[in-house]
């Protein structure tokens, strides 16, 4: 059997015979990876290719979602000479490894089989919170594992033959890894719904800031907007805020929409671990009170450098990333 990956056709094969390279076609819902492997690419240059890569066991697979390893046990010749999308071409392909209850094209994925388990490592490429129900191949408990913490959290999750269903929900630029098996030892509570929350308090309007040696009043803004260039910080940002009691049975979280890009969070004089990427998100349920909080968020920045002689930026899309904290801020029960 010969296997050539999820992707565009021509890209080098990889030591397990596998060809590299990644479709960014858009997902079809219903017919998953049978309508993106062939959307917009040549599938009779993709079989035809074929027999360029050696054997491959089909163990990882990389693409879009919807994707998977494409097999070839069909005596490496076209289905459809014509490249079409045909019914024939449909049964020859597998079940789809990913599938979505609706289209997500900026959902890119790999996906890794274990001894006794297997591990998706998901990534919304898009500037918008994303949900869906994903149905991914695989037999277990369904569990979410934190590259910010290294916690292991179960998730809510149906079985569904040899797939599991759960929901994926994902911040803006968020990567996500879900691991499908036995439970390890030492897992934390559940995974909350991210998909929707009590809101106790919106942290709007003016913060303070000290920021490259001036004490500054001022709403959420970059720091190029605030006049300062080519700065990595450290700004410190800080608010009082007063928050509603927490619903009974549920656990409170502080989340940034965005920040640029090192944030270190203390609330109620409480020190909480550095987020370097989304989602940018701390569970305060222990730390928060009903009434008065003090927050305080240090934020670290990279600075991009335009180099002598070049004109100066028109916009902040212009010099790179905006710097900063930028929010919105949200303290949400759920």
């Amino acid at each position: 059997m010969r296997g050539l990956q999820a992707g565009t056709a021509g890209g080098d094969c990889d030591r397990a015979g596998r060809k590299s390279g990644t479709n960014r076609n858009p997902v079809d819902p219903v017919f998953g990876i049978q309508k993106q492997i062939v959307g917009g690419v040549d599938f009779a240059a993709i079989v035809a290719a074929a027999p360029d890569c050696g054997p491959s066991d089909g163990e990882i697979h990389s693409g879009i979602v919807g994707g998977a390893a494409l097999p070839f046990g069909i005596d490496d010749f076209l289905i459809e000479p014509s490249g079409d999308i045909t019914e024939r071409v449909l049964a020859a392909l597998p079940k789809p490894d990913v599938k979505l209850d609706a289209g997500f094209p900026r959902l890119t994925y790999t996906h890794r089989s274990w001894r006794d388990a297997e591990m998706y490592f998901f990534f919304n490429e898009s500037n918008q919170a994303e949900s869906r129900v994903a149905t991914v191949a695989g037999s277990g408990q369904a569990q979410a594992w934190d590259l910010a913490t290294g916690e292991i959290h179960t998730l809510s999750a149906t079985a569904d033959g040899d797939s599991v269903r759960f929901p994926l929900v994902l911040g803006p630029y968020e990567a996500k890894v879900v691991v499908i098996g036995p439970l390890p030892t030492g897992v934390g509570a559940s995974e909350p719904s991210f998909a929707a929350g009590t809101m106790l308090a919106e942290l709007g309007g003016d913060w303070t800031l000290d920021l490259n040696g001036k004490q500054i009043i001022t709403s959420l803004k970059s720091w190029e907007d605030l006049g300062t260039q080519s700065f990595a910080g450290p700004v410190t940002y800080r608010k009082q805020f007063t928050a509603s009691a927490a619903p009974a049975g549920k656990r409170v979280f502080l989340e940034i929409a965005a920040v640029n890009d090192y944030a270190r969070v203390k609330l109620n004089g409480r020190e909480l671990e550095a987020h370097g990427w989304q989602p940018y998100r701390w569970e305060v349920t222990n730390l928060v009170k009903a009434g008065s909080n003090d927050l305080e968020v240090e934020v670290h920045t990279t600075v991009t450098e335009r180099g002598p002689g070049a004109p100066p930026a028109a916009s902040v899309s212009d010099r790179g990333p905006a710097s900063g904290l930028l929010g919105p801020v949200h303290l949400v029960a759920r």
